[in-house]
């Protein structure tokens, strides 16, 4: 099919893509806001990895990605066993990711934890759509409304992350009207 025969997903697919570099830009400017370094430099960290995300998305690196995978595990004789592999390295990417996000030091701005927290739940949802297990892409694949369970978990996600950093820019306004 071509772009313009599937219409409706393509324009669906734009607008996640287009999500992505807006909550990059949003988390952008966020930090040039913050007064805390440590702060400054969580959002231009958050704001360089969604740009990253984003160019992964937008290139399909998890379809480039899939034949090389599979060539992998047949060679090295895992491939009946892939699934057990795939739910192994999801959660122990969750944990990883986890521990992670525990490592780093407490915010004192909600809007900051909301924001990472956010992230957080995204890397983990594309760690699970790069997996591509069945039973989860047959409930990510649901249709919701005009579009996919899948497709609206993730722009939940970006704009969970851009309000975080969204309040985290009326809160540093309102800071300097005080002043």
């Amino acid at each position: 099919m071509t772009r313009s025969e599937e219409g409706g997903v393509w324009i669906m697919i734009d607008i996640i893509d287009a999500t992505y570099l807006g909550a990059c830009g949003v988390t952008a400017i966020a930090s040039l806001s913050s007064r805390v370094r440590a702060e400054c430099i969580g959002w231009v960290a958050l704001s360089v990895a969604l740009l990253c995300l984003g160019i992964l998305r937008i290139e399909k690196a998890g379809l480039l990605i899939d034949p090389y995978l599979q060539q992998g595990l047949h060679h090295l004789g895992w491939y009946g066993h892939r699934r057990t592999l795939q739910v192994l390295c999801v959660a122990g990417f969750a944990m990883a990711v986890w521990a992670l996000f525990r490592k780093l030091p407490p915010s004192k701005a909600p809007s900051f934890s909301c924001a990472l927290f956010s992230f957080y739940a995204l890397l983990l949802f594309g760690a699970i759509r790069l997996s591509s297990l069945h039973w989860t892409d047959i409930l990510l694949s649901e249709p919701l409304s005009s579009t996919t369970v899948g497709r609206s978990i993730q722009v939940a996600l970006l704009a969970a992350i851009s309000v975080g950093a969204c309040i985290h820019l009326t809160d540093a306004f309102a800071a300097k009207k005080c002043v």
